[in-house]
């Protein structure tokens, strides 16, 4: 039975009352008809995984993989959305891997069922300690998937509304812009990825920073803080950058384009809150930064060099300004993939930037994400000088997704013409340009044929009316209905949704290798078998790796032994006789079906692969003198009860023993965390009594 409905109201219904009891009327939460209004948009866009016995990922893209693809023709041509496969074979195992690590008892710290081990905590994307993740613990397999969903959405809805409406804007207004953010293709395209989980905070920090600017309170910096630090704890760094890089933009515009008093306390304030921030994130983003410099991606980097922004052709700008404009087919020169379509926020956002220009009115802070809208189109589209200097600024973040900055930018401008709507010529100015712009497309395209051209013209009519409904005085009621159905038409299939037993089903070979893995022994698939990290779905330890934070040195030791190539998207083990297997304890060997080893014993042969006994592998420890030397990598962290903990041959995890029998117990104990948590918890102790003793605010004044 699937109660996750009844929970995420039970969730978000609690945080409205607590919130309205602490704070007051309308001081931190929307009115009840408002929460009640963004609950039932909330389970109208994801009513089946939230209601029934269903999932709302491709998970048949699992089906493209030995062992599931035996009993399935899923191909690459067929699936049903291969643009978010990592969604299936990464982050929800990650997030399985995590939950079943918190609900019993343990830290998840660790990963042990990949690559000889690295840390899962320090692997952002796997939002260890994300709020999300951690409120819907209670949720079992496979209905948390949706229940974290749905508590996104709901936090990008609530503090988008509230925003907008400590910024003026009418209820209907806010409403709209709450619902143009929440459902934008950036958040739903993400959707089951740590993107999402950090972009959802992105209201609540501008929303923060307004708290803080009208009257500066240690309440309100502790508020403050805590928003950035749970916006950090999704995991997701890179969406930290370009958020905190539009807040920059609008923290700017308030000092010095409104004549706000104590500029310098303000700002004094807010690097007061960055720092509380970072010292609450501590047990995130310490191990975090002790991990991804030993980490695949650090060393990939570094040896990147910058060849401009990918997805910045004409086809994919015009994917902004109309995602379905092809007719929601794939695209003739190329597959329609998640970055060409994750900057849409619907077309009133277009129109209510093209109004800005001819009504701007620079008193409004609002009027920062015109600007920050427009410099983030700058890096989307190539722009040289733009896109070099945000290169300059990040030179690691992918650029190509700050198309997050066009939605949220994009929603708040959608909200203001909204209000704007008596401006005749403002609104006039901003539906003609979005209409004349979507008409010359229609008509000077090249569509491959009528068909493509007539789907074409039908995917756009939904955002065409929500545009037109401005221009009827008493429509204008409808908007918000009108972009909720066009933002679900524009983002629907683009989270398929399944049958609850298609998520991760056990087949004879995966129950077989249960049963023999029961003693914690390790496996290697050859090839394409149980591609990792979906083993992590059944606790099986894996020699093989796929992600970016694995060990970089284990890599390339593979490297030099195997020609094992990590540069390759999806490394695959090709060799099954080679004796590293024994070295790294690998015992069970699983192969596709036919497949042979000179080597290994046969135990399991079945329709789905097959599996190989490595009767020469080695234990997981061996000794050597006066050291035992284990098959674990190396990380700063391991603790042993008996001698000191050194590495072997630059990757291993050893001990120095004395001479004689000992019981050698090793745990991952990192400083790093441990210290974060130190740090985390003395913050709060501070901020906490800081906020108690303060008896009224600090002097300043409010800019509305």
């Amino acid at each position: 039975m699937n109660v996750a409905w009844l929970y995420v109201a039970a969730i978000y219904g609690g945080a409205v009352v607590l919130v309205r009891r602490c704070a007051g009327e309308g001081a931190g939460a929307p009115r009840r008809r408002v929460a009640f209004l963004f609950y039932l948009v909330v389970l109208v866009a994801l009513f089946r995984p939230l209601t029934t016995r269903t999932i709302n990922f491709a998970a048949d893209v699992a089906e493209m993989i030995p062992p599931w693809s035996a009993g399935s023709h899923v191909t690459k041509y067929n699936v049903s959305n291969l643009e978010i496969h990592d969604a299936t074979i990464q982050l929800i195992p990650w997030g399985h891997q995590v939950r079943e690590a918190w609900r019993h008892g343990r830290i998840p710290l660790w990963n042990a069922l990949a690559g000889c081990g690295y840390p899962l905590l320090a692997n952002g994307q796997s939002s260890a300690l994300a709020p999300t993740r951690l409120l819907a613990l209670p949720i079992p397999d496979p209905y948390w998937v949706a229940t974290e969903a749905a508590l996104k959405l709901l936090i990008a809805l609530t503090f988008t509304f509230l925003y907008l409406r400590k910024r003026g804007s009418s209820e209907i207004a806010s409403i709209a812009g709450a619902i143009s953010f929440a459902l934008s293709t950036y958040i739903v395209g993400w959707l089951h990825y740590a993107h999402a989980t950090v972009a959802v905070f992105t209201p609540a920090v501008f929303f923060a920073i307004d708290l803080i600017a009208e009257r500066i309170s240690a309440k309100r910096i502790t508020f403050a803080a805590i928003v950035v630090a749970l916006m950090v704890f999704g995991g997701h760094v890179e969406s930290v950058v370009y958020i905190a890089a539009i807040a920059v933009v609008y923290v700017l515009w308030i000092l010095f384009g409104e004549r706000i008093a104590n500029r310098w306390r303000f700002l004094g304030a807010l690097v007061a809150t960055q720092i509380a921030a970072t010292l609450i994130a501590a047990p995130f983003l310490a191990p975090f930064y002790e991990a991804v410099t030993r980490s695949l991606r650090w060393e990939e980097v570094r040896k990147l060099g910058f060849n401009g922004v990918p997805f910045s052709d004409l086809p994919s700008l015009v994917l902004l300004l109309q995602p379905r404009f092809f007719g929601g087919r794939p695209l003739p020169w190329g597959p329609m993939t998640c970055e060409t379509i994750t900057g849409f926020a619907g077309l009133l956002g277009i129109a209510g930037a093209a109004a800005f220009v001819f009504h701007a009115n620079w008193r409004d802070r609002r009027s920062a994400f015109f600007v920050a809208g427009l410099l983030a189109f700058g890096v989307v589209a190539n722009w040289p000088l733009v896109r070099d200097a945000a290169h300059a600024l990040f030179p690691h973040v992918a650029l190509a997704r700050f198309r997050l900055a066009l939605c949220w930018c994009g929603a708040v401008l959608a909200a203001m013409l909204i209000d704007a709507a008596q401006k005749r010529l403002a609104l006039f100015a901003g539906v003609f340009a979005t209409l004349a712009a979507l008409a010359w497309l229609f008509l000077r395209w090249p569509f491959p044929d009528r068909a493509t051209e007539l789907a074409s013209l039908a995917e756009a009519v939904p955002g065409v009316v929500a545009v037109m409904l401005l221009l009827i005085p008493r429509a204008r009621p409808l908007v918000p209905a009108a972009i909720l159905v066009e933002l679900l038409v524009v983002n629907r299939g683009w989270n398929p949704i399944f049958p609850a037993e298609k998520f991760y089903p056990r087949t004879p070979l995966i129950a077989t290798l249960e049963k023999l893995t029961q003693d914690g022994s390790r496996i290697a698939g050859i090839g394409e078998p149980l591609y990792p990290s979906t083993s992590a779905m059944f606790g099986f330890a894996d020699v093989r790796a796929h992600d970016p934070m694995e060990n970089a040195r284990y890599d390339a030791m593979l490297h030099q032994a195997i020609a094992y190539d990590a540069a390759d998207y999806y490394a695959k083990w090709k060799d099954v006789d080679t004796p590293l297997l024994d070295d790294l304890n690998a015992r069970w060997i699983i192969t596709a079906k036919g497949v042979d080893s000179k080597r290994h014993r046969l135990v399991y042969d079945g329709e789905d692969g097959r599996i190989f006994e490595n009767v020469d592998v080695k234990p997981p420890q061996r000794r050597e003198g006066n050291r035992i030397i284990t098959s674990i990598a190396a990380y700063p962290g391991w603790r042993s009860n008996i001698g000191k903990v050194i590495t072997v041959d630059n990757l291993w995890v050893a001990v120095e023993v004395p001479p004689g029998t000992q019981t050698v117990k090793l745990t991952y104990t990192p400083l790093s965390f441990w210290g974060g948590v130190a740090a985390s918890i003395m913050t709060l102790i501070v901020l906490a009594a800081a906020s108690l003793r303060t008896p009224r605010p600090l002097p300043g004044r409010s800019t509305r």
